[in-house]
């Protein structure tokens, strides 16, 4: 069972380099719905960003400056979509999620995922997080169990502790800071980075630890294609997908929903 927790946690980490979830947590009592503005008929949302000076095989920039092209170009498209999996001596995972952002500092999700032979689903709203799946005995007998990171339960305060951001594009940013990306390869109007010199992505499991290496794509307007994190023998892959395409997120009924507890003996 505690392997399971630690999956979990492990979990919200994953979502954060997701784009999903929330930089500035509010306790959501009621059900409530985030609905991504409309789409272009092409599917894409048209940004606002600048579009990434043309750039060659082993150029180098600052990282942060991408991290920080690369939030702006996220939050201009309002809404994405993607598939990801996360590696580790502890647990494996994969999974679809989609996200929309209702700030330039916070984003709603819902996914789906597999891990440890437990089929979850996680929803974000407002920075608290739902997910479905877990044993009953853990969420109190309800269907949904709540994560909050104001909570005072343990699950939420291992949240609180692990300081987490996610959805923020600013935690790119920071996670960045001080780092290199260097360009391996243009493609198709794509930018494959390699960036190092980081101290661990955060959200990823590995934050504050040295060698962090990501590897990252991303489009002409500088929306993200793929992210590759690995650090401390923790892989994250992301694809992302449907940038500007419409997404609902909506919490469950507040009947429906638990607070993590430890199993009876």
């Amino acid at each position: 069972m505690k392997r399971t927790v630690i999956a979990v946690v492990t979990l919200s980490g994953a979502l954060a380099l997701a784009g999903c979830g929330s930089s500035s947590p509010t306790t959501t009592a009621q059900p409530s719905t985030s609905v991504s503005s409309a789409s272009t008929g092409s599917g894409t949302t048209s940004t606002t960003s600048t579009p990434s000076a043309a750039v060659t095989p082993g150029a180098t920039s600052d990282a942060a400056e991408l991290g920080k092209r690369m939030g702006a170009a996220m939050v201009a498209a309002k809404s994405g979509k993607g598939t990801l999996s996360m590696s580790s001596s502890a647990v494996n995972l994969t999974g679809t999620t989609q996200f929309v952002y209702t700030s330039p500092t916070q984003a709603d999700t819902t996914a789906s995922m597999a891990m440890m032979g437990i089929n979850l689903q996680v929803v974000s709203v407002g920075g608290v997080i739902y997910m479905k799946g877990l044993p009953t005995q853990l969420t109190g007998g309800k269907e949904w169990v709540k994560v909050d990171p104001k909570g005072t339960d343990a699950m939420s305060k291992a949240m609180r502790e692990g300081g987490s951001t996610a959805g923020d594009p600013q935690t790119m940013v920071d996670a960045l800071k001080g780092g290199t990306a260097t360009v391996v390869d243009t493609n198709g109007g794509n930018t494959h980075y390699k960036i190092t010199g980081i101290t661990g992505i955060a959200g990823s499991g590995a934050t504050g630890t040295t060698g962090a290496t990501m590897d990252l794509t991303v489009d002409s307007k500088d929306l993200p294609v793929k992210s590759v994190v690995e650090s401390s023998g923790t892989k994250v892959t992301v694809d992302y997908s449907d940038w500007g395409t419409p997404v609902i997120v909506t919490a469950p009924p507040a009947d429906q929903v638990g607070t993590m507890s430890a199993p009876k003996s």
